[in-house]
């Protein structure tokens, strides 16, 4: 595009992340996501490119990026969805951070984005797995995990 003195825009920068990501290039997804942050203007990130780059740090393990990247999202005026948080959770919980998953779903409980999210509805919702609650139940019942 640059070469046909054409700039890319949000749109062709979010094409572009959803072709990585449905074909599980995470590290080319986070390397675009990279290229459009420093992009500005039409190209700066909105929510959809957000949503990719914590996809990708979700699939890849990535709990610290993620959890800096919700952050950064909401400094960059895109407020966080349901999906940017299972997102965030999903890269907790794969990077075995289960209490960091936890503060998370609450985080969006408070944001209003998961009203009324039970532990019930978070495990149903796969937001959670059952080993993170199984966990902190053991926890606070004062027994080892």
């Amino acid at each position: 595009m640059a070469a046909a003195g054409v700039q890319p825009d949000a749109v062709s920068y979010n094409t572009a992340l959803l072709a990585c990501q449905r074909a599980g290039e995470w590290d080319s997804v986070l390397e675009l996501f990279e290229r459009v942050r420093r992009a500005g203007g039409k190209g700066a990130p909105n929510a959809f490119s957000f949503n990719a780059a914590l996809a990708a740090c979700a699939a890849t393990s990535r709990a610290a990026e993620a959890v800096a990247l919700l952050g950064e999202m909401r400094e960059a005026g895109a407020p966080p969805t349901l999906r940017s948080y299972a997102a965030v959770i999903s890269a907790c919980e794969a990077a075995g951070e289960w209490e960091r998953a936890l503060d998370i779903l609450r985080e969006a409980e408070r944001a209003g984005v998961a009203p009324q999210l039970t532990p019930a509805v978070a495990l149903q919702a796969g937001l959670v797995s059952l080993n993170a609650l199984e966990s902190r139940l053991l926890r606070a019942l004062g027994r080892r995990t």
